[in-house]
């Protein structure tokens, strides 16, 4: 039994069943236990698209230069990264932004929002002399928050329909193991987030509400005074996130590089994560002032922005076939249909400033691919395949 194991099986005796929102709290997030605390499983679980390569976060450098000019070029402009990983969404984005506009490098003032000790200490290390700094969600942003898979690993709790009646399931211990078991609902805002994005589940029907997603969509709308929200993640809107396809939920678990549908198990060792609501961020983002922008899949926002022509550069530079294929195979998996290209990308605005972003609109798309001699490529492993290389 895992020491987190033993803390909640004490608190069930102590207290009773757990909603299952506070137990995925204490399997992730747990000081010193939880799965995400010891940063254990980025790169190794799972990969997200920063770590599966630089040009995702090179293309996003891209976006947010075309925010900071949309905001007239402002002296101090604010990146807020929502939950850092390995810092490699960081290291990629400044450096390219450093190469493209000097001028908005020097306006970037880059905040890291990052519960998690142990990653803060890898990101430290990883981000050291890029000028990023670590701590809350401001009080006030002029500029961009990333959430970029930030909020599936947020906790949820379980709801089931019985004899017509929303039920919520929690965790209990019984003959020495963990169970869920149904009870009434432990809050009103679960039923009363059904009736806010709209669906009525069937009977039977199990699923996941994050309810923490619209607390935090709301407070980060509170800090936005000028700018966007930029959320990346894997989802639906709410008529699809609880289609009758999905009567099972869709609460995953990833561990030792693969998944399973056991959240009981390896308390504090595996991942949880469920899929985004993007009505419900919506709809919680208009309560604060948040306008959307668009949303649109992961793989048109990164063509959008570029991915094609780096793609062609690539392609024809004198690398060495290992290195192109490599490359090739990484960056074409940010776009595959039926992997992250298929995650959903949401934009949110506030504060008076222009809707249209390049990501959305493809609008720098076919300038880009005239461009693409000159685009400086990022490599996996460090360095880039420079333009004139092949001259």
């Amino acid at each position: 039994m895992s020491p987190l194991r033993e803390m909640v099986v004490a608190e069930i005796a102590a207290h009773g069943p757990l909603t299952f929102a506070k137990f995925m709290a204490l399997a992730l997030y747990h000081p010193a236990l939880g799965y995400y605390s010891r940063g254990a499983g980025i790169g190794r679980d799972f990969h997200t698209s920063p770590e599966l390569h630089p040009l995702f976060g090179a293309l996003l450098a891209r976006q947010v230069i075309d925010c900071w000019e949309k905001l007239d070029r402002p002296a101090t402009f604010t990146v807020v990264e929502l939950g850092g990983g390995t810092g490699s969404l960081a290291a990629s984005l400044i450096t390219e932004l450093r190469h493209l506009s000097p001028a908005a490098a020097t306006a970037l003032r880059y905040r890291i929002v990052e519960t998690s000790a142990a990653l803060r200490a890898r990101q430290r290390v990883r981000l050291a002399g890029l000028g990023v700094h670590w701590g809350g969600l401001p009080r006030v942003v002029e500029g961009v928050v990333l959430a970029n898979e930030f909020f599936d690993a947020l906790p949820v709790h379980l709801v089931t329909v019985r004899d017509g009646h929303l039920r919520e399931r929690y965790v209990t211990v019984e003959a020495d193991a963990l169970r869920l078991v149904d009870g009434p609902p432990s809050t009103p805002l679960l039923a009363a987030y059904f009736r806010r994005v709209g669906v009525t589940l069937p009977e039977g029907y199990q699923t996941e509400v994050n309810l923490a997603a619209t607390r935090a969509i709301r407070r980060i709308g509170r800090s936005l005074r000028r700018g966007w929200v930029i959320t990346i993640d894997y989802g639906y809107p709410a008529a699809q996130r609880y289609h009758p396809e999905r009567a099972a939920g869709t609460l995953t678990c990833y561990h030792g590089g693969t998944f399973n549908y056991d959240p009981l198990a390896w308390v504090g060792e595996q991942d949880l994560t469920a899929h985004v609501d993007f009505t419900a961020l919506s709809r919680w983002g208009a309560d604060v002032g948040l306008q959307p922008v668009g949303l649109v899949l992961q793989r048109e926002f990164l063509r959008n922005l570029g991915l094609d022509a780096y793609l062609h550069a690539l392609g024809a530079r004198p690398l060495d076939l290992a290195t192109w294929e490599w490359n090739r195979e990484a960056i074409t998996q940010l776009a595959a249909p039926g992997g992250l290209g298929r995650f959903l990308v949401l934009g949110q605005v506030k504060g008076g400033v222009p809707f249209a972003l390049e990501g959305f609109t493809g609008e720098a798309r076919g300038r880009l691919l005239r461009e693409r001699d000159r685009l400086r490529v990022p490599l996996l492993g460090g360095g880039y395949s420079e333009p004139g290389a092949n001259e």
